[in-house]
C-alpha cells in the first residue's frame, strides 16, 4: 500500500459536488502556505474553514486523522478523521471542513494531515487583524 501524496491544498470557506466529477469551491482564500485571513474581530467564529487537497499517486484504504495547531503550538482538538479508499492511478480531491472555526489569536496557524498515523502533508496560513 503506497500512502497517497497532497498536490495542492486550497482554503476556502466552502466546496460543494456538481456535476461531471467537478467541484466549485466559495469563498477561496488561497492556496497554502500562501494565505493570509483578515478578521475584525478574533473571537467571532468563522462559519467554515474547508481545506480541500488533491490526493494522488496513493492506492487503498487510509484511516485519516487531520489536526490545526495554534501560533504558540497548542493542538486544537483533531478536526476530523475519517477513511478514504484511493483506486489505483486515480486521484481524489478530499475535503476536511472545520465548522465555527475561532482563532482567538493572530498569527500562523498549522494544518496537518495523516494518513495511518503517517504525517503526508503540513503547511500553515496566516490570520490577522484587519485594520
Amino acid at each position: 500500500m503506497q500512502l497517497p501524496k497532497v498536490r495542492i491544498c486550497i482554503l476556502c470557506e466552502d466546496m460543494r459536488s456538481e456535476v461531471g466529477h467537478k467541484v466549485s469551491l466559495m469563498g477561496v482564500f488561497g492556496a497554502l502556505p500562501d494565505v493570509e485571513i483578515l478578521m475584525k474581530d478574533l473571537t467571532i467564529p468563522i462559519a467554515k474553514l474547508t481545506f480541500v487537497l488533491l490526493l494522488h499517486e496513493g492506492e487503498g484504504d487510509f484511516r485519516l486523522s487531520s489536526s490545526i495547531k495554534t501560533p504558540d503550538g497548542r493542538t486544537l482538538s483533531p478536526v476530523s478523521q475519517q477513511t478514504l479508499t484511493i483506486p489505483k492511478g486515480k486521484r481524489v480531491n478530499l475535503a476536511v471542513m472545520v465548522p465555527n472555526f475561532i482563532a482567538n489569536e493572530a498569527g500562523t496557524f498549522t494544518f496537518t494531515l495523516n494518513a495511518d498515523k503517517e504525517k503526508i502533508y503540513e503547511s500553515s496560513f496566516k490570520i490577522s487583524p484587519a485594520s
